[in-house]
């Protein structure tokens, strides 16, 4: 639900996204947000799910080797024509609420998401069983093949990820963040998805029993959104073993 560089233009730098919460999480303790296993990444009105390469087992462990480099791995879910849009494409942002196949976002992070996306990143700590239950989640968010293969829904990278067909469609009742709270509910959180089509409905159940990430000192300090958000897209080999052309 919405490209990766409109929603940077979008949001801004300050922790927006959690504005909206009736009661804001509280800072993580120094040096935990980065040392977690699972995240939240918010764009403002369009929420990802991260995790550490290492945590993907099963089927999806092919999909962390196609990122030996990164740190952890970012998923986001959303309508195919309105994500892989080319730039300029304003009839993509009319249709947009109007159902579609749908597609998952994976974008590998050379470092952990909270010094990716400064002041955009909430920590969560998973329940027991609860990582296992998010990584059988994301497998079961993407379409495969009849031999147990990802699809792709477009064969380069744009603007730093790859995009596969997702199992399910895009629709007005089922968007990118009732998409997350359910990935979120399958990590044994108490969360709920019902209702929750926009980010502030995730948010405010996540402000209890998660912390906000503050913006890394110094590694990101003084740098514009453009220059953080370069160092998260690396140029990573691509799925099928080509280096994958990094944008924007």
């Amino acid at each position: 639900m919405g490209r990766r560089k409109a929603l940077a233009l979008l949001t801004p730098l300050a922790l927006g996204a959690l504005a909206g919460c009736s009661r804001p999480p509280p800072r993580c303790p120094a040096g935990a947000a980065t040392e977690t296993e699972a995240w939240v990444v918010s764009h403002g009105w369009h929420l990802e799910l991260a995790l550490r390469r290492t945590a993907l087992r099963g089927r999806l462990a092919r999909l962390a080797a196609a990122f030996p480099g990164a740190d952890a791995l970012a998923f986001g879910f959303g309508k195919y024509g309105f994500m892989l849009a080319g730039n300029g494409a304003f009839e993509e942002w009319l249709l947009g609420p109007i159902p579609g196949d749908g597609v998952i976002q994976v974008t590998g992070l050379l470092v952990p998401p909270p010094e990716a996306y400064p002041g955009r990143v909430l920590a969560l700590a998973l329940p027991p069983g609860g990582r296992e239950g998010l990584v059988r989640f994301l497998a079961d968010s993407f379409a495969w093949d009849a031999e147990d293969r990802l699809i792709p829904a477009r064969e380069e990278a744009l603007m730093g990820s790859f995009f596969y067909r997702a199992a399910r469609g895009y629709s007005l009742i089922y968007t990118c963040n009732r998409w997350a709270a359910e990935g979120l509910q399958a990590a044994g959180l108490p969360v709920r998805p019902e209702g929750a089509l926009f980010a502030g409905a995730v948010l405010d159940q996540l402000a209890p029993i998660a912390c906000a990430a503050d913006p890394p000192q110094p590694r990101l300090a003084g740098l514009r959104w453009e220059d953080a958000a370069a160092t998260a897209r690396p140029r990573l080999p691509g799925p099928r073993g080509d280096p994958a052309s990094q944008g924007g």
